[in-house]
């Protein structure tokens, strides 16, 4: 079970696979683990639905709140900019739309031949 695949159990620290609700070890219930675990997603589609709806202020407020748990989600940093830039704050859209940029992977044609693209930090 790699890391990603798994997590600790908060009760007896059991390496536990990231679907399981109930620790096999002390039987704590870890359901919780798996909505946290789920919310960033549900975050970003609230801000989707209110966006979809012109309910600005509501999608960066999802948005604000999903980045919070996933600061690197260059697709929330990108929508946000455009929830910005639609509300008129154009500076706090120019922003994110950077950071946005700055979360991407560079696209392969811009890795010399022969070398690996770079790692992620």
């Amino acid at each position: 079970m790699s890391a990603d695949e798994a997590y600790l159990c908060p009760t007896c620290d059991t390496a536990v696979d990231r679907n399981t609700a109930r620790c096999p070890v002390c039987s704590a219930d870890l359901s919780v683990m798996i909505q946290l675990r789920e919310l960033p997603d549900a975050l970003f589609n609230d801000a989707l639905s209110a966006a979809r709806r012109k309910r600005w202020l509501e999608a960066a407020t999802a948005l604000s709140a999903a980045l919070q748990w996933r600061p690197r989600d260059a697709e929330a940093w990108r929508l946000l900019g455009k929830v910005y830039g639609l509300m008129g704050a154009d500076e706090a859209a120019q922003a994110c739309l950077g950071i946005a940029a700055m979360q991407q992977k560079p696209p392969s044609f811009l890795t010399p031949p022969g070398q690996d693209p770079p790692e992620e930090t």
